[in-house]
């Protein structure tokens, strides 16, 4: 890494907060296995956090078949946020909310007002997965590396390396590319993989679905139209398996081939696949399009 970059990462590290918090729960023991309980209160991260953790160490998270931002968790989702060491959260969810009332005012940060770069449409902040930015998702493994090696001395070494390992993806990502499309506009089909391009500079003027629920309207859809005939990028949700993932992204993606636009196909951020390989290869997508060789 470059003086100056390393130096800016420093800073950055310094002074960023996410959209994502470590949350360390006070006066807790260790768990049964001997390691930390470490849990996530949304899917989508437990391979990265698998890739940090020491032996002995216990991951959980909230299924992706569960909504967070549902008001009845399961007793046995509370149970485990009771016992964990660690609960990683993004702040605004019902299971968020139950994860801060259950460690204290202490661990509460309010990170809407605290982040640096939250996904963004047409200038207005969101809250959807922020860690799918580079930068992002480096600072929480600073945060969360500094956490663990806290509560498990024994595995500093560990914890800080690997964590060390995956912010340095991140981050060579992060500064080859930042603003990389800036001057072209998108199209995105779910506020849910926002957060993976708005570090790009891309001006996103429309998105299709506020989240997997949500509706998609005909003037929304003729608008979008409009945008992909006269050279936005589309960006749409896939699987694993580069499969739309709804029916926003197969209509963006059908309209995109269309109109012969340039795409941009973004893994739902609730897969399991580790989300650095996902930043990576929205990353590789970027640079295609950027025409940056280099």
């Amino acid at each position: 890494m470059h003086t100056t970059s390393h130096l800016s990462y420093l800073a950055a590290v310094a002074i960023l907060s996410l959209s994502l918090t470590a949350l360390v729960m006070p006066g807790t023991t260790r768990y049964e296995s001997g390691g930390l309980l470490v849990v996530a209160t949304f899917p989508g991260i437990e391979g990265d956090l698998a890739t940090i953790l020491c032996p002995g160490d216990v991951l959980e998270s909230l299924p992706p078949t569960l909504d967070p931002h549902s008001p009845a968790l399961r007793p046995s989702f509370i149970k485990l946020l009771e016992k964990a060491d660690i609960v990683v959260t993004m702040a605004h969810t019902r299971a968020d909310q139950v994860a801060e009332s259950l460690m204290g005012e202490a661990g509460a940060i309010n990170v809407e007002r605290l982040a640096r770069e939250p996904p963004t449409v047409s200038g207005k902040a969101g809250r959807h997965y922020p860690i799918y930015n580079p930068l992002n998702y480096a600072v929480l493994m600073e945060k969360l590396s500094l956490a663990l090696a806290s509560a498990r001395p024994e595995c500093r070494d560990h914890y800080m390396e690997n964590a060390r390992a995956l912010a340095t993806r991140a981050l060579a990502v992060y500064w080859a590319l930042k603003d990389s499309l800036a001057g072209s506009k998108a199209v995105v089909s779910s506020a849910l993989i926002v957060g993976s391009i708005s570090w790009l500079g891309v001006d996103i003027s429309i998105v299709l679905s506020a989240g997997p629920e949500a509706q998609t309207t005909p003037g929304n859809l003729l608008e979008a139209e409009k945008a992909l005939s006269t050279g936005a990028i589309a960006v749409a949700m896939v699987d694993q398996n580069g499969t739309p993932i709804d029916r926003a992204s197969s209509w963006l993606v059908s309209k995109a081939k269309k109109h012969g636009s340039q795409l941009i196909l973004v893994e739902t951020p609730f897969s399991g696949t580790p989300l650095i390989e996902k930043i990576e290869g929205v990353a590789l997508q970027a640079l295609m399009i950027s025409g940056n060789t280099s």
